[in-house]
């Protein structure tokens, strides 16, 4: 409260400060309205990102493979499809690293057509012999692939 300066008068003066409940409801419920629009496009980007993510990694574990077999004579890329794990295993049987947990860590799923497991054997030249195989790595609506061509190198697609 404040009052005037002028002689005489005892007029009060009231400054409000604020918003009033009719503004912030409609702030509320345009906002909603914009978030309705806006999840479902970032929810499909999140899922875009987790299998451009897992299909990166599958790659890098089939890279690692590869150095593992020139390094040590040998090397097995094993992909368990259907628990979404994939690991390095030397030529002594021992796993390099740590088993990648795709399904886990990344909330994708995988699916190679015909099997649930697939190996791929590298040789002490890092070159991996098996028939052309397509490893499908998805989350919700969104697919992507890792092909593995019959020398054992891994494309992204």
């Amino acid at each position: 409260m404040a009052r005037s300066s002028s002689p005489g008068t005892a007029k009060l003066t009231c400054v409000r400060t604020g918003f009033t409940i009719t503004e912030l409801l409609l702030v509320m419920t345009v906002l909603g309205i914009l978030l309705t629009m806006v999840l479902p496009t970032a929810g499909r980007a999140f899922d875009v990102l987790a299998v451009r993510a897992a299909r990166s990694a599958l790659a890098a574990a089939a890279e690692r493979a590869r150095i593992t077999a020139l390094a040590q004579g040998g090397a097995t890329l094993s992909i368990d499809a259907k628990a979404g794990v994939v690991r390095v295993i030397s030529a002594r049987g021992h796993d390099v690293g740590q088993p990648l947990r795709l399904t886990d860590d990344y909330g994708v799923s995988l699916a190679v057509p015909g099997r649930d497991q697939v190996g791929i054997r590298y040789d002490a030249l890092g070159l991996g012999r098996i028939a052309n195989t397509t490893v499908a790595v998805s989350r919700r609506s969104i697919e992507g692939r890792v092909v593995f061509s019959m020398y054992g190198r891994a494309r992204v697609q």
